[in-house]
């Protein structure tokens, strides 16, 4: 073989495995940001029969390459149920949904899941009961499909938050550095407190008392999401939308969380304005809702997403990276001077874009959205359509990659609820409930896989 060849394939390697280099801490390769994006041609109905199954919710099992994904169910009086889906090539695991939690008097909703590692489990979080008079609860399910047996990993529940006030909508995220669990939720429509749960095999443990993260004296604050930060400071991000009654609109807030229970304050200070934040023309009335946040350990950033709204009938999608700093007030830094559009009005016409979810590729700096476009001016339905963007940068310059059309709904059809998790190479399983006409709303979820187009170098004599 001549020179020219093995300097050609010597060169071609090394870009190959330079690109896959490893930081401190997280092991996430470094690949490039920005990656195309492609369809797994399949789409799993993994909850379908004669019954409504809504507010799906994915994480993914890192030791046995399973996704588990939890949602509600009209069974009984309101159950949350569970399916396992194989990370390799999309199977569903087992011949049906398992059960979770049930009830014959309390109707149970707004599941969150998070997957611990070191034990190989995964707490589902949810709240049962009627408007009024709701709790959180958790229970623990195995990492992966168990062939034989029970999918739940103990009987034990663990009691999130049972207080004699209203507690809802709770989302989970898991600390592997301490082995702690944080779950932050809505302690009557005008709070929002957190609880840190232990990891344990029999069921998640409170540590500590329940975290007053805000309350308001009349004025909701509502959508509450969390993530951890697996970077230079380890801290949990706290999310939610806070009604601000003087200029009759929502604006996005957050709260940083210490990694594990203080002697004194819990939060490491009063919540502050996440957005908006220099958003189109009218970064100052319009209200943003339904936030959604997720961690990139390569760049110590936490990316938020969230509904913007444009108009009475018209929202877009915008984004902001905030620099995970514990040594300033509120955010440290936010890493752009303006959000960043993922999907916005005036791109679209009259299009609407709604339920945006962010989460972490696990194999670069860069993040996978989704989100739900609809056209009020289409009927019956809107024309709904999901869509999936790649969210990438650093410094002061975030980019969104071209959008992947994930699905298409019909004129008898709603796609509604998107959400996302990644798995091993970056492989990510969306899932969204969808209104069939003849079975009412189910479960579906398709892979996308990232990819790049590598081109070979050339090297003269």
């Amino acid at each position: 073989m001549c020179l020219k060849r093995i300097l050609t394939y010597l060169a071609f390697a090394a870009v190959i495995l330079g690109s896959f280099g490893f930081t401190d801490g997280p092991e996430y390769p470094h690949v490039p940001g920005g990656a195309d994006l492609r369809i797994d041609p399949p789409i799993n109905s993994i909850a379908w029969q004669d019954h409504d199954f809504e507010n799906a919710a994915v994480a993914y099992s890192s030791k046995q390459d399973q996704f588990l994904v939890v949602f509600e169910s009209d069974e009984g009086n309101g159950d949350i149920n569970g399916r396992f889906v194989d990370g390799s090539n999309g199977n569903l695991l087992g011949p049906y949904p398992f059960n979770i939690a049930s009830s014959l008097t309390q109707m149970a909703g707004n599941p969150d899941v998070a997957y611990d590692p070191d034990e190989d489990l995964f707490l589902v979080v949810y709240d049962e009961g009627i408007a009024g008079n709701r709790h959180v609860w958790g229970r623990l399910v195995h990492g992966s499909y168990q062939n034989s047996g029970d999918q739940l990993a103990s009987n034990n529940l663990s009691a999130v938050s049972t207080t004699t006030e209203d507690e809802f909508d709770p989302a989970v995220a898991y600390n592997k550095n301490d082995s702690q669990y944080i779950v932050v939720f809505n302690y009557s429509e005008n709070a929002v407190y957190a609880q840190r749960l232990d990891s344990g095999r029999q069921k998640a443990g409170k540590i500590g008392d329940a975290i007053e993260i805000l309350t308001r004296s009349i004025h909701p604050v509502i959508t509450p999401d969390v993530a951890w930060g697996d970077g230079e400071n380890d801290r949990f991000l706290a999310v939610f939308s806070d009604y601000d009654s003087a200029n009759s609109r929502y604006v996005t807030k957050g709260a940083y969380l210490f990694d594990t229970e203080q002697l004194g304050a819990q939060i490491e200070h009063d919540p502050c304005w996440v957005a908006p934040y220099n958003i189109g023309p009218h970064p100052l009335t319009n209200s943003t809702t339904k936030p959604s946040v997720a961690f990139d350990p390569l760049y110590n950033t936490f990316y938020v997403v969230f509904e913007y709204a444009e108009g009475p009938s018209k929202k877009s999608v915008y984004g902001l990276a905030l620099e995970a700093d514990n040594e300033s007030e509120c955010f440290g830094i936010f890493k752009s001077d303006h959000a960043f559009p993922v999907e916005a009005v005036f791109d679209e016409g009259n299009k609407s874009h709604i339920h945006p979810h962010i989460a972490h590729s696990k194999i670069g700096n860069f993040m996978y959205a989704t989100y739900v476009t609809l056209d009020p001016t289409a009927m019956p339905e809107n024309d709904p359509r999901i869509y999936l963007r790649t969210v990438y940068g650093e410094g002061e310059e975030y980019m969104v990659t071209s959008r992947l059309e994930v699905r298409i709904g019909t004129l008898e059809e709603r796609v509604l609820h998107p959400a996302a998790a990644a798995g091993i190479n970056g492989k990510a399983m969306l899932v969204w409930q969808q209104d069939d006409a003849a079975s009412g709303w189910d479960i579906l979820g398709r892979f996308v896989i990232p990819y790049w187009n590598w081109l070979p170098l050339v090297i003269k004599d």
